[in-house]
Formats: C-alpha cells, structure tokens, sequence
C-alpha cells in the first residue's frame, strides 16, 4: 500500500506538465474508499481535496486546468467492467502508436498491438458512460468528504 501511494504521488506531478494535452480520469468510489483501512479517513480526504481542487476549472487553484477532468464511477456501479487492474489509455502524437499502461498485482506492462489498443478504448467508454459527469463527481466528492469528516 506505501508503494501505491509512492506511486499515485508521483503521478500527480503529471498535471504540472505544460506538455499536457488532456487527462480524462474515471475512478472508482471503491478505489478512494481503499486507504481508509490502512492509512485513516484523513488519507482519503486528503485525496479528495486534491480530486476537487484538480477537478474545478473554476477553483484558480494552481492544480485546476480544464485539460483535466475526472469522474467518479460511483459504487454501485463499479462492477460494469471486471477490471483486473487500473489502466491508462495513452494518445500520443503520430506518427508514434497510442498504447495502454495496466497496472496489476506483479507491476505494470505497456500494451502496443492496435487491438489491445481498441480493446481497453472499449472498456474505458463502458467507464465513462457509467461514471459521473464533472459536476456530479464534485458533488458527489464533497458528499463524501463530509461523511469522512463526521467519523
């Protein structure tokens, strides 16, 4: 688990990038729910503040950026795709191939064949129908927070 979080924070330099294109992100209410167990709810809220304060175009935060956008697919829906791991879908300009990065239980692996491609480009559209919208995902986030506040 310190390793997840070692990783998930060197992933949030990314958004500091003015290399950055677009990062559209869903991710799971199960996933945040996860470090409530070993690390505390101030884990979690923490992450929260970070989601909203990255999700808000509006903030004038110096994370806000309308070239991201993430999206919460909320619990009861988190069984759409059986997900054997996170992944990212990586658009890169041509004329280099796009490529998938999964993420599983031994590390992670770069996918290159047009068809894995295609493949988790599916799964990630079944992700982003099912999850919720800017807006909600806030909405939802803040609704959250509070429950972790109130203990």
């Amino acid at each position: 688990c310190y390793e997840d979080l070692r990783t998930r924070e060197a992933r949030k330099q990314l958004f500091r990038r003015p290399t950055l294109q677009r990062y559209d992100c869903v991710i799971a209410e199960v996933a945040l729910l996860h470090f409530r167990g070993p690390f505390g709810d101030h884990v979690v809220r923490d992450e929260i503040d970070y989601l909203l304060a990255l999700n808000d175009p509006d903030a004038r935060t110096d994370l806000s950026d309308e070239r991201t956008t993430v999206r919460l697919l909320p619990a009861d829906q988190d069984r759409i795709v059986d997900l054997q791991g996170d992944f990212s879908v990586l658009r890169v300009p041509k004329p280099n191939p796009d490529l998938v990065y999964v993420e599983h239980v031994l590390g992670a692996t770069y996918k290159k064949s047009p068809q894995d491609v295609a493949t988790a480009t599916a799964v990630w559209r079944q992700l982003a129908d099912a999850a919720l919208d800017r807006a909600e995902t806030n909405d939802a986030l803040r609704k959250l927070r509070r429950y972790l506040a109130s203990g």
